[in-house]
């Protein structure tokens, strides 16, 4: 809108939240908590834990956005599909079939 270029990793539309989380904690967060915790033993025992559960959470969130893009592909939702699944989406093929035989020869009538 006002013509400024987006920073780097503040565009929504191609930062990937997850890996953004996990570079900054990683090689922000965790090696200036580590140095606080040298001069301040507190900060390792409590602080770094809590980077690291930090750090896996969104490694985790990475996985499951990964799987979610991959599944919600057409081609995987398919192979990701249960039994029960095509059942339900092939009567759903045959009611739409059923409603376009009906509708063509109500067509042919009038």
């Amino acid at each position: 809108e006002l013509g400024i270029p987006i920073s780097p990793l503040c565009d929504r539309r191609t930062v990937k939240r997850a890996d953004s989380q996990i570079g900054f904690l990683k090689f922000v967060i965790r090696p200036t908590y580590a140095l606080l915790g040298e001069i301040l033993p507190r900060v390792k025992e409590e602080v770094i834990p809590i980077v690291d559960q930090n750090i896996n959470y969104w490694t985790r969130e990475k996985s499951r956005i990964s799987l979610m893009t991959l599944t919600q592909h057409p081609v995987m939702r398919k192979a990701t599909m249960r039994a029960s699944d095509f059942k339900k989406e092939d009567s759903d093929i045959g009611e739409e079939e059923e409603e376009e035989e009906e509708h063509v020869v109500n067509e042919s009538h009038q």
